[in-house]
């Protein structure tokens, strides 16, 4: 381990600080540290380091509150603040380099330290809604997906000059744009994102197992990220586009009627979230 990872090791570990200060040479041991770096290490203010220590858990708090804010509120509601305390203790942030997003980067530590929680109901839904708060993140945080969002605008323009004569034949092939995330929660995540933000749901253990779809949308230049449940029949329709596929296939694989798929393919089509392949070249 470099000086580094050590110093933020010790930052968040207690019980290393407390070997630093009582037998700095155990720490070496434990840690595989050179003499020099143990002996830089020993020469810190043991008080001090505890003051950091103390303001480094309070920042890395309000990363996590600012990125995953309901599951928090689902973790205070189930009476297990406990949860936080430990992960604070436990793990230090990665050393980085560049510029990094450290609400991110905090939340994506806080969601892989969740899923060595227990099965117990109220720890699925935390642990459902910290995935879904994080995969809004990684969304907003995708320059891929806002390239893809402005393609998707693109679209949208062409297709609204072109509405009055618009023919789903003629569009050809289309693709689910990489600015779509469609994912399935356990739990019907955007019920419980309201009611645990507006603490209508404060039974966090009582809470009714029920799957769903999700489909969250991010939209150009307002780092804006729009979800909405969708049915499971709309959902596999939409994830059978990840790879270019015909209009005509599109009718051939649905289970809706023909024009009832007609609607919907309108409608996705306008709203940016299918995109004809012709507008990506």
């Amino acid at each position: 381990m470099n000086i580094q990872e050590a110093f933020a090791y010790i930052l968040v570990n207690d019980e290393a600080r407390n070997l630093l200060r009582d037998c700095p040479r155990q720490l070496q041991a434990n840690l595989e540290l050179s003499d020099e770096d143990i002996s830089l290490l020993s020469s810190l203010d043991s008080d001090k380091l505890a003051l950091m220590a103390e303001g480094g858990r309070s920042k890395r708090r309000n990363f996590l509150h600012r990125g995953l804010p309901s599951a928090l509120t689902a973790i205070s509601l189930a009476s297990r603040n406990h949860i936080v305390d430990e992960f604070l203790r436990a793990t230090a942030l990665p050393v980085q380099s560049g510029n990094t997003n450290r609400t991110l980067t905090e939340s994506r530590e806080f969601v892989t330290f969740l899923n060595d929680l227990g099965s117990d109901r109220a720890s699925e839904v935390i642990k459902t809604i910290a995935q879904f708060e994080l995969s809004q993140l990684d969304l907003i945080a995708s320059k891929e997906a806002s390239a893809w969002a402005l393609r998707a605008e693109e679209s949208m323009l062409v297709l609204r000059r072109s509405s009055s004569g618009l023919a789903l034949q003629r569009i050809g092939d289309v693709i689910l744009g990489k600015h779509v995330l469609i994912a399935k929660y356990s739990y019907d995540v955007t019920s419980l994102v309201v009611g645990i933000t507006n603490r209508l749901s404060s039974n966090v253990a009582a809470l009714e197992r029920r799957s769903a779809f999700v489909m969250s949308i991010k939209r150009a230049g307002r780092c804006q990220i729009t979800v909405s449940r969708v049915g499971n029949k709309l959902a596999c329709l939409l994830l059978g586009c990840k790879a270019p596929v015909s209009i005509d296939s599109l009718f051939g694989m649905s289970e809706f009627q023909s024009d009832t798929t007609s609607q919907i393919l309108c409608q996705m089509l306008f709203n940016g979230v299918l995109l004809p392949t012709s507008v990506l070249t």
